[in-house]
């Protein structure tokens, strides 16, 4: 029996391993998730302005 416990607690210790890694990639770029809007790079901005355009 104990080692049906050892497996089940591994198992739950990938699941909170991978639970951190999701939470990190979120904070680290939201975007890639559709949370928020993709960010506009300088080089962008002074691009569009050289042509004429607004954002």
């Amino acid at each position: 029996m104990t080692k049906m416990r050892e497996l089940v607690a591994a198992m739950h210790w990938l699941i909170g391993i991978a639970a951190v890694a999701i939470a990190y990639a979120v904070v680290a770029e939201p975007s890639a998730f559709g949370l928020a809007p993709p960010r506009v790079t300088q080089t962008a901005r002074l691009g569009s302005a050289a042509n004429g355009r607004r954002e």
